[in-house]
C-alpha cells in the first residue's frame, strides 16, 4: 500500500502533504543539515567550512546554504564512505547556474568522492553541468585506471528550483534520477575506486578542478547498495516532510477480544530513523523479550486481558502508542443454578439462572436434558436466562435446564425438578344407604389427583375419628349411625368434599301393647288397642278372623253397635318394613244370656263368656 500511495504522489506531483518515510535500509551516512553537518546515521559526522552554513530555509526544515566561492561541507574519509555499490541522494537548489572555478564554465559540484588519481579523479560525482542544450545533471564514477562512466539527466535545470536527484552503482551500471524519475543508464564494466580523501558537499576538495555550488543543499544520504527505482520515487514522494528522523507512530496497535487458548498479535507501525527499538507495556509495565514491532500473546488467559501499549525509540527520542485493550472472553458461569420446584396444576411455573461470562451470552432451556424449548403461547424466555411455563400441567412435569453459550464456550446448568401437584378430584361419590340395625354399611368415595390423598369422613358435620380411608365401614349399625355422611379428599394443592350420603336405620317393629279380650252386649261399642314400636313407624292392619278390616288402620280399633256377627278372634298385623308382627288375637266377642228369673246364688251372678 506505501508504494500504492507513492505511485499516486508522483503522478499527481502531490509532495508537500505527503507522510515522512522509513529511509531505506543500507544508509552509512545521512546529513540532514538540521543546523550543523553532523550525520543522523553513523559516526561520519561533517564539517562547515567557510561561509557554509546548515540554517538556511530547506526542502525538509533547514539546509545548507553554499555561496559558491568558499564555503562547503569536509567529512573525514572513513571506510563506510567507500560503498563498493552505492546510492547518494539529495535535494538541490541553485542560486544561480554559474559559480567561479577552474573546471568548464557551468559546472558546480554537489557531492564529491575522489578516487585514487589527480585527473579522471571521480569516485563518484554529483554534479551539474553545462552543456549545448542548457545544465543538467550528471553522475560519473572513474576507475583506478581513469576509464569513466557518466549519466546525464534530460531534465534542464532552473535556478531557484528545489530538485531531487539520485546517482545509483549497481554491480554493471550506473544511473541518474531526477525528481524520483530514472533519466539516464549505462554499463560500467570496472571496480569502484576511492581514495582516503574527505567526502565534500559542494566542492571537489581540489582547487586545481573545481566549481563549488551556489545554492542550497538538503538531505544527503549515502547508502551502500543500489537503490530501487521504487525506493528513489517514494523518497521524492515524501516531499518536505522527507525521511523520518524522529519517531511517529502511524499505525497504534489495535484492541482485540480474544477466546481463553487464543493466539494474539499486536503490532505497532511507526516512522523514524532507524534503528527504531520497541518495548511492549502491559498495565503499564514493560513485557520482558518483548522488543519486536509485533507482540505475540500465545494461549491467553483472562489474566492477560488489559491494556497494551508500544513504546518506539531511536536516536531522537520515545514515542508511546495509545492504548489497545485486550478482551480475554471467559466462558459462561452459571453463578446460581435452577432450583427445582413444586406447582400446583394451573399455576405459573418459573426457572431462573444468574450468569457470568463474556458478552454476548446465549441462552436455551431444555426439557427432559434433550428437547430444545421455544416460545409460544405457553412458553416464555426459552431464551433467556428466566424461563416461565403458564398453566402448568401434568405432562410439564419432569427435568428442566439451560445452555449458556458464548464465543468463548459453553456450559450447561444442573437439572431443576417441576412437580406439578394435581387438586383432588372426587369420581365416585359415596351413595345413600338404607338398612336394619346391626347390619353393616359400607361407603365409597374414589378420587384422583397426587398423592398422597388424605380421606376423611364426616357424620352430620362432625369428623369420624379414625374414619380417614376411602371406604367407611359402619358394622352393627344402629340408630345413632343414621344420618348424613360426606368425605372430604385433601392433598397440598386442594380439598375436594363429596357429595352428602344419607344413612337410615330401620329398627324392626315390636309389640308393646297387646289387644286384650273384651266382651260386650249387642249394640255396644267394643275397642281394641295396640302399641307397636319401631323405625320406619310401623303401619297397621287389624283383621277379623285373619280378613282384613277395611280402614281399621290405626293403633286403636273400635266397633259400634256390635252384634252377633262381629263376635270373634281380633288381632293387628304391624308392617314395619324393616321386619312384619301381629299381635296376638283378642278373643271374639260374646252375646250375653237374657236374665234367669230365678233365684241364683252370689256366684251365679258372674258374666258367663265361652272361649
Amino acid at each position: 500500500m506505501a508504494w500504492l500511495f507513492f505511485a499516486l504522489a508522483l503522478a499527481t506531483g502531490f509532495r508537500a502533504g505527503a507522510a515522512c518515510l522509513n529511509a531505506p535500509s543500507g544508509i552509512v551516512g545521512w546529513w540532514a543539515a538540521d543546523g550543523t553537518a553532523g550525520t543522523l546515521v553513523g559516526t561520519n559526522n561533517g564539517a562547515l567550512l567557510g561561509t557554509a552554513t546548515a540554517t538556511a530555509a530547506g526542502m525538509v526544515s533547514t539546509a545548507f546554504n553554499f555561496d559558491g566561492t568558499n564555503g562547503y561541507v569536509s567529512i573525514p574519509d572513513a571506510a563506510t564512505l567507500r560503498p563498493t555499490n552505492l546510492t547518494i541522494e539529495a535535494w538541490v537548489k541553485f542560486a544561480s547556474l554559474d559559480s567561479p572555478g577552474t573546471s568548464p564554465a557551468g559546472d558546480q559540484y554537489i557531492v564529491f568522492k575522489q578516487n585514487t588519481r589527480s585527473g579522471d579523479f571521480e569516485g563518484f560525482d554529483l554534479s551539474k553541468t553545462r552543456v549545448s542544450g542548457g545544465d543538467v545533471f550528471r553522475f560519473v564514477v572513474t576507475s583506478s585506471a581513469g576509464v569513466s562512466a557518466e549519466v546525464d539527466s534530460t531534465t534542464l535545470i532552473s535556478a531557484g528550483v528545489w530538485y531531487h536527484i539520485a546517482g545509483v552503482r549497481g554491480t554493471n551500471f550506473i544511473q541518474i534520477f531526477v525528481n524520483g524519475a530514472l533519466e539516464q543508464q549505462t554499463n560500467v564494466a570496472f571496480a569502484q575506486s576511492y581514495g582516503a580523501f574527505p567526502l565534500y558537499f559542494g566542492t571537489t576538495g581540489q582547487s586545481f578542478w573545481d566549481h563549488k555550488l551556489k545554492g542550497n543543499l538538503d538531505e544527503v544520504a549515502l547508502y551502500n547498495r543500489a537503490l530501487a527505482s521504487s525506493e528513489i520515487a517514494a523518497i521524492y514522494a515524501a516531499g518536505a516532510s522527507g525521511k523520518c528522523k524522529a519517531v511517529t507512530i502511524v499505525t497504534p496497535p489495535q484492541s482485540q477480544a480474544a477466546n481463553p487458548g487464543d493466539t494474539v498479535n499486536f503490532t505497532v507501525s511507526a516512522t523514524g530513523l532507524s534503528p527504531l527499538s520497541y518495548v511492549w507495556l502491559f498495565k503499564n509495565t514493560s513485557l520482558a523479550g518483548a522488543t519486536n514491532s509485533t507482540l505475540s500473546l500465545t494461549n491467553v488467559q483472562s489474566v492477560d486481558g488489559g491494556n497494551y501499549q508500544a513504546v518506539v525509540s531511536n536516536v531522537f527520542g520515545a514515542v508511546t502508542s495509545s492504548i489497545a485493550t485486550l478482551t480475554v472472553g471467559s466462558s459462561p458461569a452459571i453463578f446460581t443454578q435452577p432450583s427445582s420446584r413444586t406447582n400446583i396444576q394451573g399455576t405459573l411455573a418459573s426457572f431462573s439462572v444468574s450468569v457470568g461470562g463474556t458478552a454476548p451470552l446465549f441462552y436455551q432451556w431444555r426439557f427432559n436434558t434433550t428437547n430444545n424449548l421455544v416460545n409460544n403461547s405457553k412458553i416464555s424466555g426459552a431464551d433467556t436466562n428466566t424461563l416461565y411455563l403458564t398453566n402448568a400441567q401434568p405432562a410439564d412435569g419432569g427435568s428442566y435446564s439451560i445452555v449458556v453459550t458464548n464465543s468463548a464456550g459453553a456450559i450447561t446448568s444442573a437439572p431443576a425438578l417441576l412437580t406439578i401437584i394435581s387438586p383432588p378430584l372426587i369420581t365416585l361419590d359415596p351413595q345413600s344407604v338404607t338398612n336394619i340395625a346391626g347390619a353393616t354399611i359400607l361407603l365409597n368415595i374414589a378420587a384422583s389427583g397426587s398423592a398422597p390423598l388424605v380421606f376423611q369422613w364426616f357424620l352430620n358435620g362432625n369428623p369420624l375419628i379414625g374414619a380417614v380411608n376411602s371406604s367407611l365401614n359402619l358394622t352393627n349399625a344402629q340408630l345413632p349411625d343414621a344420618g348424613n355422611y360426606w368425605a372430604t379428599v385433601s392433598n397440598s394443592a386442594a380439598v375436594a368434599t363429596s357429595a352428602v350420603a344419607s344413612v337410615t336405620i330401620w329398627m324392626a317393629p315390636s309389640i308393646s301393647l297387646q289387644p286384650r279380650d273384651a266382651t260386650n252386649v249387642s249394640g255396644t261399642t267394643a275397642t281394641f288397642s295396640a302399641g307397636v314400636s319401631g323405625v320406619p313407624a310401623p303401619v297397621y292392619q287389624w283383621q277379623h278372623e285373619g280378613t282384613n278390616l277395611p280402614g281399621a288402620f290405626s293403633s286403636s280399633m273400635a266397633i259400634p253397635n256390635v252384634r252377633a256377627s262381629d263376635a270373634g278372634a281380633y288381632r293387628a298385623v304391624h308392617d314395619g318394613s324393616a321386619a312384619r308382627f301381629q299381635s296376638r288375637r283378642a278373643v271374639r266377642l260374646l252375646e250375653p244370656r237374657l236374665p234367669d228369673p230365678r233365684p241364683h246364688s252370689r256366684n251365679d251372678h258372674r258374666p258367663q263368656v265361652r272361649g
